[in-house]
């Protein structure tokens, strides 16, 4: 067991105007900070790393490749990032998304690992990913979100280790296979803008990459390990952000699930003695108690943002890192017997211990006895046995003729002797034993024997449903005449010894075969087809999501005709308050009039409904990028099932879908025109620039992001009760 306390790195966040009174010293390791409202007042903060103006492999490097390799060696490991909202909290754990040089811990940490699996190639190793949210402190499982929160649950095992149970952990191969989940599960995402951030992080997010592998000589030892990459939502000044509506309500759950964390580091964790932790306050620390004081090797970015106007959240964050610092950590190998190899053992041990006792028997000059089942002959002979001594005389203490020499012999003759009981009671009641038998198994013995008719017997004419001749009463009732299907002959051409390639019956079969073969039909009607058909499911979801983008626009029309009217209002209102104002000044002894109580409210409701038109054009939008995926997805997947299902080469999707493209309500609900979209062969691809092929870790990164489009899930996106909302801020 290894006992080390939690690791904390500062990551500064470049910035064009740094604060005067903020000074860091990367050989010292320190920053020091003076109170803007008090200048005497300075703080001095050390860290285990300080990294300035940093690229992301230098901070891959000081945080996360050592912790991959404790984690590869079979401990678990935390890397969790912190700071106040716009600090690069996201951008360090996940990356940018225009650069592959800009990706973050978590795909260098999925390079890493599979890098490092491939020196144990003598051993099975076997990888899982999952990808938690947690919003609003309720859980989403964001690789599946038709997962209600209602059906995850965090428990405890017998031995305090926290499991979560209810959410998808998929087996991956392949690092583009890892990257895939981890680019699914990122787009999933809550987010959304205020002030500070354009895509503000509105959630806690763990991604979790768990390991196994097994050693020893015959694989009878698992080492099992589990990796956790934690993105915390950043904290927030309401009176900085100027959030308002959701975003406000978001930002209170942030803080408050943010301010348990601290206390469960702060008053329990850095406290020496205390009994009880609380780690149950909040779905965060629940999740994070192995990583908090546990077994877990941890370790936290601390990240800032050194500008002036953040210098009190900077102050903040540096002094609960300074607390985390003080958390000591226990961590070991995990190891656990594989339960075959368990097996094996328990009957090494059994077969030692049987050995030890046919030793004692020999020594005891106690031959003849046996210790595992006995064969029919041996039951035989007990039962004789038994018989024997059931009807020899009562003799006082005597057993005679029985010997019980050991317990399995005892067992023997209790089998015995209640068969003998059985038999004798059913003989006195008067019915035979072997009937009594068949009653409980549910066969009269009263019953005829069911005859068997061969194939040769059968007469010319009868088929199946008819009665068979003399067996009348058999209650076996006979099918109407109607009923036999019509008779199919398959006329088989006499074979050659020598066939051609394309030329009919060469094959081996006559013209009256080939017959059955279908032309391919019309590509309309093919699509048609495939719609009714196996693309039914796409196809009902591509209606769904077209039926939501009407209804959306739909509610946008309505809306912007009730602002049109409040605006109308307003300026009425405002008019006539004007004429007023110009009465009272006309005549002085006029009592003030006070229309600015309607006036008010009239503004309110304008923002109100100048709010929610923002959402729902959101809404718009998004749903409008699901019709297009969903047209894509469908045209390519119809394009497979041509070729497979006719062997011919796909159509055209623009020939295909001529019909769609002709709907008014297709052309209603996509943004670009419909034979555009239909025509770009296969699935959208993302602006990445080509990898350099050499670089394994480059060109897994370049097939993640393009796998990503065929593994969108669609399906998912298009079921009811899906969770996500756009990104769209109040002000």
């Amino acid at each position: 067991m290894v006992k080390k306390t939690i690791q904390v790195v500062l990551r500064a966040r470049p910035t064009a105007k740094p604060a005067e009174s903020q000074c860091i010293v990367p050989g010292n390791k320190t920053l020091s900070v003076k109170d803007p409202k008090q200048r005497e007042q300075e703080y001095q903060f050390t860290f285990d790393n300080v990294l300035q103006n940093a690229s992301q492999d230098e901070v891959y490097q000081a945080c996360a490749d050592d912790l991959v390799d404790t984690v590869l060696s079979g401990c678990n490991a935390t890397i969790l990032a912190y700071g106040q909202t716009g600090a690069g909290k996201t951008y360090t754990m996940t990356g940018g998304k225009a650069d592959y040089k800009q990706r973050g811990l978590i795909p260098r940490s999925i390079h890493k690992v599979f890098a490092g699996l491939k020196k144990h190639l003598q051993s099975t190793c076997t990888i899982r990913v999952n990808y938690l949210e947690i919003y609003n402190e309720q859980c989403y499982d964001l690789l599946d979100i038709s997962t209600q929160p209602s059906d995850i649950a965090v428990i405890e095992d017998s031995k305090d280790r926290v499991i979560i149970k209810g959410i998808a952990a998929p087996l991956v191969s392949t690092e583009a296979e890892a990257l895939q989940y981890l680019f699914e599960g990122t787009a999933n995402r809550m987010v959304a803008e205020h002030q500070l951030n354009r895509e503000s992080s509105r959630s806690h997010t763990i991604f979790s990459i768990m390991l196994e592998r097994s050693t020893g000589a015959e694989g009878d030892e698992v080492i099992v390990s589990k990796l956790n990459l934690v993105d915390l939502a950043g904290s927030e000044r309401i009176s900085k952000t100027k959030s308002e509506g959701t975003v406000l309500k978001e930002a209170q759950q942030i803080n408050k699930s943010l301010s348990f964390l601290e206390q469960v580091v702060i008053v329990a964790l850095s406290v020496r003695g205390r009994d009880h932790i609380p780690y149950r306050s909040s779905k965060l620390t629940h999740m994070l108690k192995d990583s908090l004081g546990g077994n877990c090797k941890t370790l936290m970015v601390a990240c800032i943002w050194g500008e002036v106007a953040q210098l009190e959240e900077t102050t903040s964050t540096c002094r609960f890192a300074q607390r985390m610092r003080c958390v000591a950590n226990d961590f070991i190998v995990n190891v656990r017997k594989e339960p075959t190899a368990v097996i094996r053992k328990y009957e090494q041990d059994i077969a030692e211990l049987q050995q030890e006792l046919a030793m004692h028997d020999s020594l005891t000059e106690r031959h003849q006895i046996t210790y595992g089942q006995y064969t029919d002959a041996q039951k035989a002979e007990v039962s004789v046995q038994v018989q024997a001594f059931l009807q020899s005389e009562d003799v006082p203490d005597s057993i005679a003729p029985l010997q019980l020499v050991s317990l399995r012999h005892m067992k023997e003759v209790l089998i015995a002797a209640k068969a003998l009981y059985r038999q004798v009671s059913a003989q006195s009641a008067g019915t035979p034993a072997a009937e009594q038998m068949s009653e409980k198994e549910g066969v009269s013995a009263q019953s005829p024997p069911v005859t068997s008719t061969s194939h040769a017997d059968v007469i010319e004419g009868e088929a199946v449903g008819d009665l068979e001749h003399g067996t009348e009463h058999s209650g076996i009732p006979m099918a109407p005449a109607d009923a036999r299907p019509p008779s199919i002959t398959r006329v088989l051409a006499p074979s050659t010894s020598q066939s051609e390639p394309g030329v009919p019956g060469s094959n081996g079969f006559s013209p009256a075969i080939s017959s059955f073969q279908q032309a391919p039909p019309d590509q309309q009607a093919a699509f048609e087809q495939y719609k009714q058909g196996a693309g039914a499911l796409k196809a009902g979801l591509l209606a769904d999501n077209k039926a939501k983008l009407r209804q959306a626009k739909q509610h946008a029309r309505e809306l912007s005709l009730a602002i049109n009217g409040t605006k109308h209002q307003i300026d009425a209102l405002k008019a006539s308050e004007e004429a007023a104002l110009m009465d009272q000044a006309a005549d002085s002894e006029a009592a003030p009039s006070s229309p600015s109580q309607q006036s008010k409210e009239l503004k309110g409701l304008y923002r109100e409904q100048y709010s929610e038109l923002h959402m729902v054009k959101a809404e718009a939008d998004y749903t409008q990028k699901l019709v297009e995926q969903c047209m894509q997805e469908l045209v390519q997947d119809f394009q497979d099932w041509y070729a497979a299902t006719y062997a011919q080469l796909p159509p055209e999707p623009e020939d295909v879908l001529q019909s769609s493209t002709s709907d008014p309500a297709l052309h209603a609900s996509t943004s670009m025109p419909e034979q555009e979209l239909l025509t770009s062969k296969g699935r959208p691809q993302i602006n990445v620039l080509p990898p350099d092929l050499a670089d394994e870790e480059a060109v897994a990164y370049y097939d993640a992001q393009h796998g990503l489009q065929g593994k969108m899930s669609t399906l998912k996106r298009g079921m009811q009760g899906t969770r996500r909302r756009p990104a769209i801020a109040k002000f």
